[in-house]
Order: C-alpha cells, then sequence, then structure tokens
C-alpha cells in the first residue's frame, strides 16, 4: 500500500510539474508574440502591388501593374507611394516590359531589373539625387 501511494504521489509530482512548465512556457510565448500594425501600399487604380524590400528607414520598393496592366516600379518613402520607372523600360499591357525593383539599401539606392522594348531584362541600380 505504501509503495502504491509513493507512485501515485511521484505521478502528481511529476504531472504536477510538467503542467507547471507547460504555463510558463505558454506565458512566456504570449509576453513575447508579436503585433503588427498593417499599411496599404497602393494607390488608387492599381490592381496588384508586390513590395520585394524594405530598408531600415522603412523605405519600400517593388512593382504594381496600373489600371492598364502595365507594370511600374515603386518606392514607398515618407508616407508616399511613388513611380520608379527605368527610363529605358517600356510598359506595354500583357507584356512582362516593366521596371522591377529588388531590393533598396540604407543609402536609399534601388537595384533590379528592366525589361527593354526589344524584350531583353537589363539589370539597373538608381541613386538619389
Amino acid at each position: 500500500m505504501g509503495e502504491m501511494l509513493g507512485g501515485i504521489r511521484r505521478s502528481l509530482i511529476l504531472f504536477f510539474i510538467i503542467g507547471l512548465l507547460a504555463v510558463t512556457v505558454a506565458a512566456h510565448a504570449a509576453a513575447n508574440a508579436a503585433t503588427y500594425t498593417f499599411k496599404r501600399l497602393d494607390e488608387p487604380g492599381i490592381s496588384v502591388t508586390a513590395p520585394t524590400a524594405i530598408n531600415a528607414s522603412g523605405q519600400v520598393v517593388g512593382s504594381y501593374v496600373d489600371a492598364n496592366g502595365n507594370i511600374h516600379g515603386f518606392l514607398y518613402s515618407g508616407g508616399k507611394f511613388g513611380m520608379l520607372d527605368n527610363p529605358n523600360a517600356v510598359e506595354t499591357y500583357g507584356s512582362e516590359h516593366g521596371t522591377y525593383p529588388a531590393d533598396i539599401n540604407a543609402n536609399g539606392q534601388v537595384v533590379g531589373t528592366y525589361v527593354a522594348a526589344d524584350g531583353v531584362a537589363h539589370g539597373f541600380i538608381a541613386t538619389p539625387i
């Protein structure tokens, strides 16, 4: 009988420790859970927006499709959404022609790809003036 009570006691203690550990882990996870706010990155008339990079200053680059189906690059900076098109890119409805910014560094320099009228993709680096 004593062995049986000892076994039950050990089981209860083990159960209590496991339960306490589970509660501690759950509380820690809840305390460290990240919360986010979301900002919509587009303008009226844009049908698709595809952000690709953000820098430490909060500047975002990517591509979007306008109401005519043309692909443009964009830079979101200081709360403003603006077009960032390579001047050699050709935006043609229904084609893959356009500007595709891929990344932005701490200095605001943007690298990416544009597709010219001949259908050839070229790399670019755009530096703020």
